[in-house]
This record gives C-alpha cells, sequence and structure tokens, in this order.
C-alpha cells in the first residue's frame, strides 16, 4: 500500500534525525541544546506496529509455509545488516580510537551479540539492532500462523487470542510485544469491517482490548490510529483517490526504509565527526553558542543527504540483489 511505504520512509528519516541530534547535543557540549527531533524516537514503536499490520497482509494474501516465510524473513535482513556491522567493525579497528566517543572493544563476545541482533539492547557495534532482535522473534510467533492465517485470521478464537495478547501486555508492562500485536489488530478489525463483522463479540472484544493497552502506551494507540486512519484514506473511505498517483521518491525512501535505517550507524557517526573537524579548522574562533548552531545544522544536514544516499544505494544494489540471490536456493515447488 503506497501510504504504509510512505509512513515507512518518512519514519526511517525521523529516526535519522534522532540520532543525529542526540549525537552532536553528545559531541558539542553546550549550555543550550536543541532538542527539535526528540520525537523521533517515537518512529520505532511505529515500525513495530506496522510491522505487525504488514507481516498480518501479507500472510493473508500470500500463505506459505513455516520454513520459507522465516527464510525470506532472514535473507531480507542479514545480508544488509552484516554489512553494516563489518563496515563498522573494520572502522572500531582501523581509525584512530580518538575519533570514537566511547570506542567499543572488539571481541568475539561483541560480534556474537551483534549476530543476534544485540539481544534486544541498544548497544554493541550494530546500536539500532536491537529492534531486529523484536522484529525476529515476531516472525517466529507468526510463522506458527502463517501456512492458514487466511483461515486463522476469521476465526472468533484468534480475536480472542489477540485480545488477550494485548491485556496481558498492558497488565505485564511488555510494551513492545503490545506494539506487533496492536498491528495485528489492526489487521482483523479491518478486515473485519469489510466483512461487515466488525459489531460481532470478536471485533469488539479486540477494540476494546486495543483501547486498554492504549492506556498503558498510548504511543500503541496513536500508531494503531495512524495506520488504520492510511489504510482507510487509500481504500478511498474518506478521500477518493488521495493516493491514485504515487510519490516516486517517498516510494523509493519506503523501500529503502531498512536500509536508511541500518546505514545511520556509519553515516551519522561520520558526520559527527566530519563535521567538528570541519568546524575546528575552518571556525575556530567562533562564540561557544554560534559554534553549536553551525554544528547543529552541518550534522542534521549531513547526516539527512548522506544517509538517504546511501540507504537508496544500498537498496538497490546490497539489500535486494542478495534477497533474490538467497531466494533461489529455495527447493523447487516451495512458494517463494
Amino acid at each position: 500500500m503506497y501510504s504504509l511505504q510512505y509512513l515507512r520512509g518518512v519514519a526511517s528519516l525521523s529516526i535519522v534525525l534522532y540520532h543525529a541530534e542526540a549525537g552532536l547535543n553528545v559531541y558539542r557540549r553546550n549550555d543550550f541544546q536543541l532538542s527539535l527531533f526528540s520525537w523521533g524516537s517515537a518512529a520505532v514503536p511505529l515500525f513495530f506496529v506496522l510491522s505487525g499490520f504488514v507481516v498480518a497482509l501479507a500472510g493473508d494474501q500470500r500463505p506459505r509455509p513455516a520454513l520459507v516465510f522465516i527464510y525470506s524473513r532472514f535473507a531480507r535482513l542479514y545480508p544488509a545488516y552484516l554489512l553494516v556491522a563489518s563496515l563498522f567493525i573494520t572502522a572500531l579497528a582501523v581509525l584512530p580510537r580518538s575519533l570514537f566517543n566511547q570506542p567499543l572493544p572488539i571481541n568475539m563476545a561483541g560480534i556474537a551479540k551483534t549476530l543476534f541482533f544485540e539481544y534486544g539492547q541498544i548497544s554493541g557495534y550494530v546500536y539500532v539492532g536491537w529492534v531486529l532482535f523484536y522484529e525476529v522473534c515476531f516472525y517466529l510467533a507468526f510463522s506458527l500462523v502463517i501456512a492458514r492465517f487466511r483461515q486463522i485470521s476469521c476465526a472468533s478464537w484468534f480475536h480472542y487470542l489477540i485480545s488477550m495478547g494485548l491485556l496481558f501486555a498492558a497488565v505485564s508492562g511488555l510494551v513492545v510485544p503490545g506494539y506487533f500485536l496492536a498491528g495485528l489488530a489492526a489487521f482483523l478489525l479491518l478486515r473485519s469491517a469489510e466483512s461487515r463483522s466488525l459489531l460481532s463479540v470478536g471485533p469488539l472484544a479486540l477494540t476494546l482490548c486495543v483501547i486498554v493497552n492504549g492506556f498503558r502506551s498510548p504511543l500503541s494507540l496513536i500508531c494503531f490510529g495512524i495506520v488504520v486512519g492510511l489504510v482507510l484514506l487509500e481504500c478511498g473511505a474518506f478521500a477518493p483517490n488521495l493516493f491514485r498517483r504515487p510519490n516516486k521518491f517517498l516510494l523509493a525512501l519506503g523501500d529503502s526504509s531498512y536500509s536508511i535505517y541500518l546505514v545511520q550507524v556509519l553515516t551519522v557517526s561520520a558526520c559527527l565527526k566530519l563535521s567538528r573537524a570541519a568546524l575546528l579548522a575552518f571556525a575556530p574562533g567562533l562564540p561557544l553558542s554560534n559554534s553549536y548552531l553551525l554544528y547543529w545544522f552541518t550534522v542534521v544536514g549531513l547526516s539527512l543527504l548522506t544517509t538517504v544516499l546511501a540507504g537508496l544505494w544500498m537498496r538497490r544494489y546490497i539489500e535486494k540483489p542478495s534477497f533474490l540471490w538467497l531466494m533461489q536456493w529455495l527447493p523447487a515447488g516451495l512458494p517463494g
């Protein structure tokens, strides 16, 4: 869906801006620090909700054996991820340690942790990899139902199961699983609306549990509303023909959102260091406040530009070709 692809692209850029600003505020201390993009961190929950919805939609449209689904997910995630991890570790090994704010030691424990997406922790060589840990956990759980998801998603017991999951997430404080379940709930409720069964017991219970979980995690409810609202807009429920003509640039950003999300580990870090070096070389006498503002604009602008360009490149030449090549290794007769 075009609207959700646009949303993925915008969300990935929001995270880049958030990390660039947070990084420069660490690199360049100032009495007054700008925090214009702190809201960008909310794009991560949005990605989780989007993932729950999109995976459910794909499972409904293209049922596959569980092992094929898991293989396809790893074929998409790992090549670009391993490239970024390898480049970052190489930079740590080759470049002077003084260039890094908090240089990490290179050891087997750190490499093993990186291979398993940082075990869900915001640390390590690929600090954004923690998100993928939860993505993979969701994929493993969804693989249990994907082969017959079209039938299962219509069953009342599945609505009750997702409802109980949302309640458990709210009571236990397991916020991240609640995001994925909210995305699944969005798909199930839109499916119920399409079949005119929205007022049945299952969909009503699911709606109530989405709201209850929203009290525990307001972001979950907000992201749920954004996804549902965009789907309704694109389907023409409120604004027919709004997405009739797709925006090629926004679609490219959406398609490259995963590569953009990953490659920022390299580009934002490089922009922080290069901008600081340029500032010290060409404007050493600036007052602290003016120096900070110049650094802010330089880092944010360069980070956005280089990350988008690098992400588009990595999507075209690494992520997509490696995925297609790996999918060729599936046994003949299995759906890809």
